[in-house]
């Protein structure tokens, strides 16, 4: 449930839209100790190393035999390393490397991920932003651990839902990037990993669309952006949002994470 709360990005997708577009229903405890059974309309009305390693993950709902043809041009490229596995939707998060007992999701390491929403992939921009990860983890090898991000999942279903119907904002998007400092926890890290992470974010949203507004997933915000960044431009998003938080918690109880504010 915890993914749906700022939208739900997922490898099925493009099959069946985001996660909050597939709830049903939901037992909500407020900050007043209510309980709320919310039906699906009023949920969906109001809501390392020293040198950078570059890995292509592609996964494919389907056989081997099926998938072969989609990735055999990436081979052309003569990558290092190539294999292919068949796993259950189970495995398919430590496939990719992204499970709970991989390295990613070690303790006693502090993340940063600053996202943007993307409409195409920029070659200059990503360039750039190779450049930048280079510079970071030769000058600080406490972030070798880092990592660049470039989601790109199936669409059909997430655009064929009225982006009027749902909280979620920025269906309009194609791509999700974020450039994700990785240290160990130490505040004193924490500057450096701002940093990087700010100059990489505005040096993404340049390359995609200079001088437009500037689109955050709200599940991987960074803390620093504004809640029209995270929750969408238009002004009756934020005031149908803010109107469900003063009703059901008016005292603010529920502010841990990017919270909607009056």
């Amino acid at each position: 449930m915890g993914p749906g709360l700022g939208g739900g990005f997922g490898r099925y997708q493009g099959y069946f839209g985001l996660v909050l577009d597939n709830i049903i229903s939901v037992n909500v405890v407020l900050a007043t100790a209510r309980w709320l059974l919310c039906q699906l309309p009023a949920i969906r009305i109001f809501i390392g190393a020293c040198e950078p390693v570059i890995v292509s993950i592609f996964e494919y709902a389907g056989t081997k035999a099926q998938a072969e043809p989609l990735y055999a041009p990436f081979l052309t490229l003569n990558p290092v390393v190539a294999t292919n596995v068949t796993v259950p939707y189970t495995g398919v998060a430590h496939a990719s490397g992204a499970g709970v007992e991989d390295p990613v999701c070690a303790k006693g390491l502090s993340w940063k991920l600053f996202p943007v929403g993307l409409q195409v992939y920029n070659i200059a921009t990503n360039r750039a932003i190779y450049n930048i990860y280079s510079k970071m983890i030769s000058e600080n090898p406490e972030f070798n651990n880092s990592v660049v991000q470039f989601e790109g999942y199936s669409m059909q279903a997430v655009k064929a839902v009225d982006p009027a119907s749902t909280a979620y904002a920025h269906r309009a998007d194609n791509l999700l990037v974020s450039f994700a400092p990785v240290y160990p926890a130490n505040h004193t890290l924490d500057a450096i990993a701002d940093t990087y992470g700010k100059k990489a974010r505005g040096v993404f949203h340049a390359g995609d669309a200079p001088g437009g507004p500037l689109n955050t997933y709200v599940n991987y915000a960074s803390t620093d952006e504004t809640p029209e960044q995270m929750y969408g431009y238009e002004p009756w998003r934020l005031a149908k949002l803010r109107a469900l938080k003063e009703k059901y918690d008016p005292k603010g109880r529920f502010n841990f994470y990017a919270p909607v504010n009056p």
